[in-house]
Order: structure tokens, then sequence, then C-alpha cells
């Protein structure tokens, strides 16, 4: 796997790849992240795309409990950096735009649940 020096290397080279796109701060780079007016969707597009695509925030939709474990754990088993003061920020972000769905909506290609008989 990578070592801590190859991954911080990655990483740097990444937001220094990205600077010039991230100087227009209006446009957000990702589509499936979502602008807020306190600036939070750059945290989570920091901390958590660096090393993941979006799309994988979109389709776990967990609860704000099962987000900071998922944290927890990549803190303990996958070298995530600690989040500070920006964690409850992010934990907040993610159970509002990416928490489990409470409307009816069904996930397209899926049938609608049988009626017991």
């Amino acid at each position: 796997m990578w070592s801590r020096t190859s991954l911080i290397v990655f990483i740097c080279l990444a937001l220094i790849a990205s600077s010039d796109r991230a100087e227009d701060q209006s446009i957000p780079i990702d589509p499936v992240l979502v602008e807020d007016s306190e600036g939070t969707w750059l945290l989570v597009r920091a901390h958590c795309t660096s090393c993941h695509s979006s799309q994988i925030l979109k389709n776990l939709r967990l609860s704000r409990d099962a987000w900071q474990d998922v944290i927890k754990r990549m803190q303990a088993e996958e070298g995530l950096w600690d989040l500070g003061d920006d964690e409850s920020r992010i934990l907040e972000y993610l159970a509002t735009n990416f928490g489990p769905r409470t409307d009816s909506v069904q996930r397209r290609g899926r049938r609608a649940p049988l009626a017991p008989d």
C-alpha cells in the first residue's frame, strides 16, 4: 500500500494541480457536492474527496452517527488525519446532504416494494 510519505506527497501534488481551478470557489469542481452558505462543502471536498469520489457519499446515505463511525474507522485504519474543529461541521453537512432518505423516492431502476398478500 502507500507509505505515509508517498501519501502526503500525492495529496500535495493533487492540491497543487487543482489550485488553478480552486481559485473560483463559486463553481464547484464536483457536481455531487452541494454548495452551502457556510462553505462546508469546501471542507468536504478537501478532506473527503482528496481520496474518494464524491459518488461514495451519494451512494452511502448514512446518518450522522454512522458518518462519525466511518470517520473514526478511517482514522484508525486508513490513516485519515484529525479533522479537528472541522469534524462537527463536516458531519452536519454529510448528515444533511447525504443522510438516509426520508421520502418515498425509490432508486432508479428499482420497482416499488410488493404489498403482502
